[in-house]
């Protein structure tokens, strides 16, 4: 009876732990991504200049991505070569998507034109989203109706 019970709690024990560990490393809700779009100090349309990777742990790289503006729609302006930070997998049978803790990976190419969004000059980007002639459209028609999920910009209703 006595090693039935220490069985029981023992699975009871490790579920936790495990449900725990789990859940630690999960995505975030999309509201937590929405607010910190809503909050960034830079929302603009911009061509990627620069990529550098400024450190490298397992297989994730911290690149510092450096923007030419060519149309600013948060409340001040960012200078006309602003810069922000991400993180990418750089492994190839990793399929793009959230990271681990909440963390997103963007995937910058020079030259890619894009909506981006960034806390303020030089420090996290929170959504990063290559144009389409649909967003592209929209940003110029109604800024309002741009909408982002989980660090992507699209066109909502």
């Amino acid at each position: 009876m006595k090693i039935k019970r220490g069985l029981e709690l023992t699975s009871v024990i490790v579920g936790a732990l495990y449900f725990l560990s789990v859940s630690a490393f999960a995505v975030l809700p999309p509201k937590v991504y929405e607010e910190r779009v809503d909050k960034s100090k830079i929302k603009a349309i911009a061509v990627v200049k620069d990529i550098k990777v400024v450190d490298h742990y397992n297989s994730v790289d911290d690149k510092q991505i450096t923007f030419t503006l060519i149309k600013s729609f948060g409340e001040i302006a960012p200078p006309k070569i602003f810069m922000g930070r991400c993180e990418s997998v750089n492994k190839r049978w990793f399929e793009h998507g959230p990271g681990v803790g909440g963390d997103i990976y963007y995937y910058p190419n020079k030259n890619d034109e894009v909506y981006v969004t960034i806390a303020e000059n030089g420090s996290e980007i929170t959504s990063y989203t290559k144009l389409t002639d649909d967003l592209k459209q929209a940003l110029s028609d109604d800024f309002k109706k741009v909408k982002t999920k989980i660090g992507t910009a699209y066109v909502g209703k």
